[in-house]
C-alpha cells in the first residue's frame, strides 16, 4: 500500500496539535500527546477493563486433559506460565508436555469462544467440556450451539483470532504503512495471534507492548464507549499518547478528536496509578504515558522506567490481591 494513503488517514489526529496549548507534538510519527490530567475520586484498583484476561487460564483446568477429551481441574501446585497467564495441570506429565510447546497447547483466544467473538464481537469464556481440536489448535465454546457451528464450518472461524487481521502493528506505528505479516513471523500475545513482516518487528513489539500493541486489540474506542464492539480499520490507524489506536470510520475519528477525554483512557487500569509505586513504596503515584505495558489485557502506566522493569520481572507481585486469587481453594 502507498504510505501516503495511510498518512492521509492520520491527518485528523495531527490536527489536534492546533486545539490548544495543552497539546504538543510527540516523538512518534503521526501522533501527539496530552499532559496527564489529575484524577479525582476513589480509584478502584480491581475494576476490570475491556478485554481483560484472568491470571489463571481456563478457570484452572488442565489444557492437556481437555485436549485428550477428559477435562480435569489442575492443581495450584503444578503450574506453568505462558503469555502472562498461569496454567494449572493435573500431573507433572501434562505439565511437561505443555512446557515442550506451549504455543501449540494453549486454547485459542485465551479460551474465549471464537464463535461468539466472530459472530457477535462478544468475549465469553469457553467451557472445558465444550471443546474442539482443529488443525492442532484447541477451541473452547460457551454453548453447545457454538461448538456445533464451529464443527460444521471451522474454516469460517479459524483466523478470527488474528490481531488486526494479520497486519503488523509495528509497521503501522514505525512506518505508517499497512503491511500484512506472515505466518512464519507470528507470536501469541495477549491471547491473539500477531503477525509481522520479519523477526525484527516481532522483537520490537515484545520489547514495548505499551507502544505497539493496539488499544483494545484494535477495537474502535469511540464505538466501545457506547457499548458496541466495532473493529477499527488498519487504514484508520494513529498514535496518541504513545499508544496505537484504530477507528472504524472518519466520523468516529472526528469524535475522538473532539472528545478525547471521553475515549483516550478507557483501557488504562488502576486509574493510571503506578502499580509498583503502590506495592513497593506504599504510595499512589500517577504513571507516565511514555512508560507503559500491557499485561492480561490491562494497560498499566509506570512512574519510572525502573518501576516498569521491576513489574516485568515479577508482574504477579504487583497485581491487586483479588486479581491473583487462584480458581482452586
Amino acid at each position: 500500500m502507498d504510505p501516503r494513503m495511510l498518512r492521509s488517514s492520520l491527518i485528523f489526529i495531527c490536527s489536534l496539535a492546533a486545539t490548544g496549548p495543552v497539546f504538543a507534538q510527540s516523538g512518534t510519527k503521526g501522533g501527539v500527546y496530552i499532559k496527564r490530567r489529575p484524577l479525582t475520586g476513589v480509584v478502584d484498583l480491581n475494576a476490570d477493563v475491556p478485554g481483560e484476561r484472568p491470571l489463571f487460564a481456563v478457570a484452572g483446568y488442565d489444557v492437556a486433559s481437555i485436549r485428550a477429551g477428559s477435562p480435569k481441574q489442575g492443581s495450584k501446585d503444578c503450574q506453568a506460565t505462558f503469555d502472562d497467564q498461569i496454567y494449572c495441570f493435573a500431573d507433572e506429565k501434562n505439565k511437561k508436555a505443555f512446557a515442550a510447546g506451549p504455543a501449540a497447547m494453549v486454547p485459542v483466544l485465551s479460551g474465549m469462544s471464537i464463535v461468539e467473538w466472530a459472530n457477535s464481537k462478544v468475549m465469553r469464556a469457553g467451557q472445558p467440556t465444550l471443546a474442539s481440536v482443529h488443525k492442532g489448535r484447541l477451541y473452547l465454546f460457551a454453548e453447545t450451539k457454538d461448538k456445533q457451528a464451529f464443527d460444521a464450518e471451522p474454516g469460517k472461524y479459524e483466523d478470527a483470532d488474528l490481531l488486526l487481521g494479520g497486519v503488523s502493528p509495528v509497521a503501522l506505528v514505525d512506518q505508517e504503512r499497512v503491511v500484512v505479516g506472515s505466518k512464519e513471523n507470528e507470536v501469541i500475545c495477549q491471547g491473539w495471534r500477531v503477525r509481522f513482516a520479519n523477526p525484527k518487528e516481532k522483537a520490537t513489539l515484545l520489547a514495548d507492548l505499551g507502544k505497539y500493541f493496539p488499544t483494545f486489540a484494535g477495537a474502535d474506542p469511540v464505538a466501545l464507549s457506547t457499548g458496541r464492539v466495532l473493529m477499527g480499520d488498519p487504514k484508520n490507524a494513529f498514535t496518541y499518547k504513545n499508544r496505537l489506536y484504530l477507528v472504524a470510520t472518519q466520523e468516529n475519528a472526528d469524535r475522538f478528536r473532539e472528545e478525547y477525554k471521553t475515549f483516550s483512557d478507557l483501557d488504562v487500569a488502576e486509574g493510571g496509578y503506578c502499580p509498583v509505586s503502590r506495592v513497593d513504596e506504599g504510595k499512589m503515584q500517577l504513571g507516565k504515558y511514555g512508560i507503559t505495558t500491557i499485561h492480561l489485557g490491562r494497560r498499566l502506566l509506570f512512574a519510572s522506567d525502573e518501576y516498569r522493569k521491576r513489574f516485568l520481572a515479577d508482574p504477579v507481585k504487583y497485581l491487586p490481591d483479588p486479581k491473583k486469587k487462584p480458581p482452586n481453594p
